[in-house]
């Protein structure tokens, strides 16, 4: 074991930590938890509670957590990206789906103010469950997901359903979207 000291020593000066192959090298026993089973501390750099000791201020340790936080940050970022990215999807689709509403509605006869945004989400008052009906599930699904939060994923949703069916107070996407 003193003969192994100055390799170990160095190993902790170059790199800030003596690695488990090196503690194997020299015959050194490997670690054992509680129920006498062998612990293998090859665990990487985010899981320092289950590597052997180390040097955390030496400067290739303090290299390799500036290297997980940059990875971590750049991963959080591609999912905030992909989150907006789904967003901006369902808000166009949710507008796209008023915009269709609103021309049933013209094809039904009614008549906007002059000036008036023809494609406000306020006209979804004026709509009736007949109106809602010629909408297509996905353009249903819009409507919900934007209005409803208690809604988080399209899979929740329930089948589209039939005028009879909402009024006799089944639960379905028209239904949904008609109390939008």
């Amino acid at each position: 074991m003193v003969a192994a000291f100055p390799t170990l020593m160095n190993a902790v000066i170059n790199k800030g930590r003596v690695y488990e192959e090196s503690l194997d090298k020299f015959g050194f026993e490997t670690d054992k938890d509680g129920n006498g089973n062998e612990v293998v501390r090859d665990a990487g750099i985010s899981q320092e509670s289950l590597q052997c000791s180390k040097w955390l201020t030496h400067p290739q340790q303090v290299e390799l957590r500036k290297q997980c936080i940059c990875e971590l940050k750049l991963k959080q970022m591609k999912k905030h990206k992909s989150e907006n990215s789904k967003h901006i999807e369902n808000v166009n689709a949710n507008k796209n789906a008023i915009q269709k509403l609103v021309q049933i509605l013209n094809q039904d006869g009614y008549q906007f103010a002059v000036g008036a945004n023809k494609f406000a989400e306020s006209h979804l008052s004026l709509c009736e469950l007949r109106h809602f009906y010629r909408l297509y599930c996905n353009e249903l699904n819009a409507i919900i997901i934007a209005h409803d939060s208690s809604i988080k994923l399209k899979k929740d949703l329930p089948k589209k359903g039939t005028i009879k069916e909402v009024e006799h107070g089944q639960w379905t996407k028209l239904s949904l979207a008609f109390n939008c």
